[in-house]
C-alpha cells in the first residue's frame, strides 16, 4: 500500500516540477482508453519513464520492482535539481522547495530518497561501471583495429617468414633426438652426483674409476708375434676433490699394472736389478692450489706431486675418452721413454696451469666450460718418465710448455715442447721434444692431427754413443658421429724412432686404423673397435717387430 501512495506522489510531483522537455514516445502497449493512460504519456514526454527495448512496452499489469522506482525517483531528482540550477542563474535566492511543489511533496521525495537510498547508490555504481566499460571497450576497439592494420601490412612478410620457419623447424626435429640423449644423459649425471657422495671429515671429495677390458687378436697368430689374449688393460680408482676454497688434491691407482723390474748385464751376466717405477700401481698423486683467490696470479693454478707431463694432445687425454682403442705410436709404451716417446707419460714435479675463463670448482679443477680460448701449462719435472714414483739421481730437470688457442669454439691449435740438459745420472744425457697439434668440429665431423720430434741419446757401456738420435713423424685422425650413439673411426700415421739409422738399427712403421665406437651410456659405457694394419720397415731392436694385422676390441665403463 505504501508504494502506491509513492507512486501517486512521485508522479504528481513530477508532472509538477518536470515541465516541458523534448517529446518521448509513449509505450506501445499503454491503451488510449486506459484510465492511466494521460498520466503515462505525460509522463514519458518528459523523459521520466520508457517503454522495455526493444519493442518500447511499459507493462503496466506487472508489479513495479525497487530498482525500477529507484530509477524513476532518480529521474526526478534530476529534474528538480535542473531547475534549481536555472533559478541560481538567474540570480534569485533557491527555495527551500521548488515552486508549485508543496512542503508535504518535498518531504515525501526526501522520505522516497532516503527509503531507496541503497538501490539509488547501486543504480549511480552500476551506471559509473557502464560508462567505464564503454570507454574501455572503445579503447579495445582502437587497439584492435591497429592490430589488424599492422597484421594486414606485414601479411606479405609474414608469408615469407613461415616457408624459413618451417625449414628451421624441419631442422629442429632433425636435431630432437640428439638433444634429448643429451639432456638424459646429462639428467644422469646430476642423479648420480646427488646420490652417490663421499663422506669426508673435512673437504668434499669425489670417487671415480676406470675399467677396460680388451681382446686382442692378430690374423696370423702367433706366427707375427702376436698371441690372441684377453687383457685387463685398466682399473684405474680415482680419489679427488677440495680440502678447502684455495687447496685441491688427486690419487689415482691403476690395480691393472704389473710390477716389473729393470735389469742390465755384460758378458751375459746380469749385473744390476731394479723396480720398473713405471710400472707401480701408483699413477697420479698431486696437490693444487688456486692463485686466483688472493689475486696473486688471476686464472692460474700451482700443482704440485706426480702427474701427466703436459705434452701431446692426445697423450694428456683421459683413457676414457680416447677415439680409438690404443694411442697413437709416439705415445705407447712399446716406444719406450729412450725412443722418442713423447705422451702419456707420468713424472714428479712442479706445474702453473692457465685458463682465461678459469673457475675452481667442486672438482679442484679448471673449469673447460665453455673451454677456454687461451690454455698453458709450465712444468719442472725430474726426467719425463725415467723417475716416476722414485726421486731424481741428477741436478738437471726437464722443463715442459704446453700451449694452447681456440680462434674459434670449433678449432683448436697447440705447441708443446721439452727441453733438458741431461737425465741418466752422471751421464747427461739431453731428451728434447717438440710437436704441434691441432683440431677441428665441423657439424658430424672431427679431424684431428699432430707432428712431432724427438731427440734421445744412446747409452752403450756405460758411456753415451750417440747424443742425436731423432724420431720424427704423427698421426691424422677422422670420426665421423653417425648418431648420439655411433661414431666412425679412422687414423693414418707414422713413426720413424731412428731417423738417421742404418742397417739392421733402423725401423720405422706405417699405421692405418679403422673402426668405431659403440656408446651404451656416453663415455662412461662404451664398445671400441679397431682393425689394425701395422706396416714394419726394417728392425729396431726393442721397438716394433713385423708388419702384422690387429683386431682390438675394447669395453669400458668408467665412473666421474
Amino acid at each position: 500500500m505504501r508504494k502506491h501512495i509513492y507512486v501517486t506522489a512521485l508522479v504528481g510531483l513530477a508532472l509538477t516540477a518536470a515541465g516541458s522537455i523534448a517529446c518521448a514516445q509513449t509505450p506501445t502497449d499503454v491503451p488510449k482508453e486506459h484510465w492511466a493512460y494521460a498520466a503515462v504519456e505525460d509522463l514519458a514526454s518528459k523523459g521520466l519513464i520508457k517503454g522495455y527495448p526493444a519493442e518500447g512496452k511499459f507493462f503496466g499489469g506487472r508489479t513495479v520492482t525497487r530498482y525500477e522506482m529507484a530509477t524513476l525517483v532518480q529521474r526526478v531528482l534530476a529534474r528538480i535539481d535542473e531547475l534549481l540550477a536555472k533559478k541560481a542563474d538567474k540570480g534569485t535566492e533557491a527555495p527551500a522547495s521548488p515552486k508549485g511543489i508543496s512542503a508535504q511533496q518535498f518531504t515525501e521525495v526526501r522520505k522516497l530518497v532516503e527509503d531507496f537510498k541503497m538501490e539509488l547508490t547501486i543504480i549511480g555504481t552500476d551506471m559509473s561501471k557502464v560508462k567505464d566499460e564503454i570507454k574501455s571497450l572503445g579503447e579495445r576497439l582502437n587497439v584492435v583495429q591497429d592490430v589488424a592494420n599492422t597484421a594486414k601490412s606485414t601479411a606479405d612478410k609474414a608469408a615469407t617468414d613461415a616457408a624459413t620457419a618451417k625449414s628451421a623447424a624441419d631442422d629442429a626435429n632433425a636435431k630432437i633426438p640428439a638433444v634429448i640423449d643429451a639432456v638424459k644423459e646429462q639428467a644422469a649425471r646430476v642423479d648420480k652426483l646427488s646420490h652417490n657422495k663421499v663422506e669426508s671429515g673435512f673437504g668434499s671429495f669425489k670417487l671415480g674409476g676406470l675399467f677396460q677390458v680388451w681382446t686382442l687378436n692378430e690374423l696370423d697368430a702367433p706366427n707375427r708375434g702376436q698371441v690372441d689374449t684377453f687383457r685387463l688393460r685398466r682399473a684405474e680408482i680415482k680419489l679427488s676433490g677440495n680440502i678447502n676454497p684455495q687447496a685441491y688434491m688427486s690419487v689415482m691407482i691403476d690395480a691393472s699394472k704389473n710390477p716389473s723390474l729393470n735389469t742390465t748385464s755384460a758378458g751375459g751376466n746380469i749385473t744390476s736389478v731394479s723396480p720398473n717405477q713405471t710400472s707401480n700401481v701408483l699413477q697420479d698423486f698431486f696437490l693444487g692450489f688456486n692463485l686466483a683467490p688472493k689475486n696473486m696470479l688471476p686464472h692460474w693454478t700451482l700443482e704440485l706431486g706426480q702427474q701427466k707431463v703436459p705434452m701431446s694432445m692426445e697423450g694428456v687425454r683421459s683413457s676414457g675418452k680416447l677415439y680409438t682403442v690404443e694411442r697413437s705410436i709416439f705415445n705407447t709404451s712399446s716406444v719406450g721413454n729412450n725412443a722418442g716417446r713423447v705422451g702419456d707419460i707420468r713424472d714428479t714435479g712442479a706445474m702453473l696451469r692457465f685458463a682465461d675463463n678459469g673457475v675452481f670448482n667442486n672438482n679442484g679443477f679448471t673449469s673447460k666450460s665453455p673451454a677456454p680460448r687461451a690454455e698453458a701449462q709450465l712444468g719442472v719435472f725430474n726426467d719425463a718418465g725415467n723417475r716416476q714414483n722414485t726421486t731424481d739421481d741428477n741436478n738437471q730437470k726437464e722443463f715442459i710448455g704446453h700451449f694452447i688457442v681456440r680462434p674459434r669454439p670449433n678449432i683448436m691449435l697447440g705447441a708443446y715442447g721439452e727441453a733438458s740438459q741431461g737425465v741418466n745420472g752422471a751421464l747427461k744425457t739431453p731428451r728434447i721434444r717438440q710437436g704441434v697439434e691441432g683440431s677441428i668440429t665441423l657439424g658430424r665431423h672431427l679431424i684431428e692431427t699432430e707432428v712431432v720430434r724427438a731427440r734421445d741419446s744412446v747409452v752403450a757401456g756405460g758411456a753415451v754413443t750417440n747424443n742425436r738420435l731423432l724420431s720424427t713423424g704423427g698421426y691424422l685422425f677422422y670420426g665421423y658421429t653417425v648418431s648420439p650413439k655411433w661414431q666412425i673411426v679412422a687414423r693414418g700415421e707414422y713413426w720413424n724412432a731412428n731417423r738417421d739409422g742404418h742397417g739392421t738399427t733402423y725401423g720405422d712403421e706405417k699405421d692405418l686404423t679403422l673402426g668405431f665406437q659403440y656408446f651404451l651410456e656416453g663415455e662412461h659405457s662404451k664398445i671400441q673397435f679397431n682393425y689394425i694394419r701395422k706396416n714394419i720397415n726394417g728392425v729396431m731392436p726393442g721397438s716394433f717387430g713385423v708388419s702384422r694385422n690387429l683386431f682390438l676390441l675394447g669395453f669400458q665403463a668408467a665412473v666421474q
